[in-house]
């Protein structure tokens, strides 16, 4: 009778100690081979599909899978890396004496030797009769030089009486002024002077511009992506159709030399795309054999809410994201959290988080541009083009702008810290403009910070805005609330804002007017503010002009920022323009040392740029720097990737071709805090300490 009472106690127990191994062996871990498929998240809204004059939008990430250029730009070194060339000679101009004493550093010509056995997705052979007609087509298409149709996008263009007081006698560009000038353009002429075949193999390319590196060309798109000449001949006159036009004929978007071809992109209905391993990629054998290209499929899913991306990645529907300030990862620590999720982080962003005032002395300051232009502000300029912007001035008057006291100010009273708190991300909180991983960051040069007494000292101490504070009953002692119902009932000012208020980055865009309008109120000033779901157009079509402010994020980068400084000068202050200067500064002692910096040696540059960040940070005030973002991505647990793959393109889009593995399915953690070992070993060591103690029970009644 006993022997049966024990038994089915001794079963029962056995079987409730054995449920940790029992459900951590039913638990499927990963796949059982590795995955032919990678999933990767990004936005909706995609730009131009021709390489000759590109957009920003989704399209980035087809582009970096399918298309391939001569070499690459390497972040973390800031070199450069080579693809369909293997290599290049650059051609150096002599140096020469110029207005700065000793001209160096500018690139005459390249000589490219090109990468032989490389086939376009077509079938297509590369060759230099195909690089050569990919350079001409870039010029003339982006320059509308042949009639064709489409905009123009002038990325491979430059302004070259931006450059008129610098020739000298070898480099001297006064056969392109005009307005217009010899191709129809105003002062506007080609970076590429020609490109010559030396042979099948080989072809060297002679520039129009003063390049001071390699890199800077990429600022002219002169990365020079590849596309296939037999596909796209009937192109070469003219930009390829958009996504959503497909004409007769046409054979297809993103036909490039890349490890992927293009199969389709839906972001209307399904929100999806797909590409698929090219198996003639050039570069296949080499890969492979180090255990790399293993994805056969790569999958693309189209977001347009941040969180849901950042859900379908936990939820395995998707096994990457990127992470940056304009498509950020809405929740860092749950997917630090998560065993099935893997996130890197990568560098600082080269580009800040600022906000753009709009400088009035520079909106009525004349502009150094030529005829018809020569002489006008850009106020008097902007009712003039306004009509080719779909603005009615009478309506919709050009904007004030802010004055410069009213810029120093306003650097004081935002309240940078808690911005930072609120929009969340891996953000670096820092106010110079040069950040603290360049070379030209100086901590001597004081940059602002959140100081309402300092902020409010610069307007009572103003000749003009301190007796405006008077008879309004402003003083140091007065409290945040008669600030701000000054700010409400009689401002010195009112100032409006035009904020991106969509898409992915809708969590800093839409906080933007939040803390603005209280920073405004602290120093007496009422606010106004407008959100835009493209802020990107704005600021291309000079729309913005309307606006006092806008948040944006431009490159200046740590290693070398001498090209990006040029945001800064007069002579960028023209309507409209991809490179325009957002603020419109004007101070002349900027531009002479921005544009003679171009022409020198950079080692000796650090009181140039120490000038440069003291002015921008505590005289102009153009912009108010906010943060760096820590760029970062996150990956399912169960894929890897190659030390190189997170920095094959200047932004964060991923290179499938050197990331392989196994997609982790689920976890498997059965007690919270307790390895999966712990818990074995635990279970393990219950049923054999009850079984001892049982069968000594059975053997004491047994005796007894």
């Amino acid at each position: 009778m006993k022997k049966n009472k024990i038994m089915p106690i001794f079963m029962m127990l056995l079987m409730f100690f054995s449920l940790p191994i029992g459900y951590i062996a039913a638990q499927p871990q990963i796949s059982q081979a590795p995955s032919d498929n990678f999933v990767i998240g990004i936005g909706l809204g995609t730009g131009s599909w021709d390489p000759a004059a590109p957009g920003i939008g989704t399209q980035e990430y087809y582009f970096s899978g399918c298309i391939e250029g001569l070499y690459r730009w390497y972040e973390p070194d800031n070199t450069l890396k080579p693809l369909l060339a293997t290599n290049w000679t650059i051609y150096n101009r002599a140096p020469e004496t110029g207005q700065w004493e000793n001209y160096s550093g500018g690139i005459k010509a390249i000589a490219f030797s090109l990468r032989q056995g490389v086939k376009f997705h077509d079938g297509s052979e590369f060759n230099a009769t195909v690089a050569k007609w990919n350079f001409d087509r870039t010029t003339k298409v982006s320059g509308n030089q042949t009639g064709g149709s489409g905009t123009i996008s002038l990325n491979a263009w430059f302004d070259v009486s931006h450059w008129a007081d610098y020739f000298t006698p070898t480099w001297n560009l006064s056969w392109g002024l005009g307005s217009p000038n010899i191709f129809g353009l105003n002062n506007m002429i080609p970076v590429i002077n020609k490109t010559e075949i030396i042979n099948p193999n080989l072809i060297n390319v002679t520039l129009n511009l003063w390049a001071i590196k390699l890199k800077s060309l990429k600022s002219y798109n002169m990365l020079w992506e590849m596309i296939s000449m037999e596909s796209y001949k009937a192109y070469e006159n003219t930009t390829l159709p958009t996504l959503t036009s497909n004409p007769t004929g046409y054979p297809g978007h993103l036909i490039g030399a890349g490890p992927y071809e293009f199969d389709y992109i839906d972001e209307e209905v399904t929100q999806t795309g797909r590409m698929v391993k090219f198996n003639d990629y050039w570069n296949r054998t080499a890969l492979e054999a180090e255990g790399w290209y293993t994805i056969e499929e790569v999958n693309v899913r189209h977001f347009a809410d941040a969180n849901v991306r950042t859900t379908a990645l936990i939820n395995g529907e998707v096994d990457w994201v990127g992470d940056q300030r304009q498509i950020p990862i809405t929740d860092h620590q749950k997917l630090i959290n998560n065993p099935l999720v893997n996130i890197y982080s990568i560098r600082y962003d080269r580009a800040p988080l600022f906000i753009s005032l709009m400088c009035k002395e520079g909106l009525d300051t004349p502009t150094p541009l030529e005829a018809p232009w020569w002489g006008m502000t850009p106020r008097q300029i902007f009712p003039i083009i306004a009509p080719s912007l779909g603005i009615n001035t009478t309506e919709t008057p050009m904007t004030e702008g802010i004055n410069r006291t009213i810029r120093q100010a306003l650097s004081y009273a935002f309240n940078y810290q808690s911005f930072e708190r609120a929009i969340g991300g891996w953000g670096q909180l820092s106010q110079h403009i040069f950040g603290p991983d360049s070379q030209f960051y100086n901590p001597v040069i004081s940059a602002p910070y959140y100081n309402l007494t300092k902020a409010r000292e610069i307007l009572l101490n103003d000749p003009y805005y301190g007796p405006l504070c008077t008879v309004r009953g402003l003083t140091l002692n007065s409290t945040d609330a008669q600030w701000n119902t000054i700010a409400a009932s009689n401002p010195l000012e009112t100032h409006t804002m035009l904020y991106p208020g969509g898409g992915l980055g809708v969590s800093w865009g839409s906080l933007m007017p939040v803390y603005m309008e209280p920073a405004l109120a602290d120093i007496g000033c009422d606010f106004d503010s407008t959100g835009t779901t493209d802020i990107i157009t704005a600021v291309l079509t000079g729309r913005f002009l309307l606006y006092d402010m806008v948040p944006f994020i431009l490159d200046i980068t740590p290693t070398d920022p001498r090209e990006d400084l040029l945001w800064f000068t007069s002579s960028r202050r023209y309507i409209p323009h991809f490179s325009v200067n957002l603020p419109h500064m004007a101070n002349g002692t900027i531009d002479n040392i921005v544009y003679d910096m171009q022409f020198s040696a950079l080692d000796i540059l650090q009181d140039e740029m120490d000038i440069i960040a003291n002015h921008i940070q505590n005289y102009d005030v153009p912009w108010i720097v906010i943060d760096r973002y820590n760029i970062s991505f996150a990956m399912n647990a169960g894929f890897d990737y190659h030390p190189e793959m997170p920095h094959w393109y200047s932004n964060i889009q991923p290179n499938i071709a050197l990331i392989n593995g196994t997609r982790v399915l689920s976890s498997s953690e059965f007690i919270p805090g307790y390895s999966e070992i712990l818990i074995i070993a635990a279970s393990g060591i219950s049923i054999v300490g009850i079984m001892y103690v049982m069968m000594r029970k059975k053997k004491q009644n047994f005796l007894s």
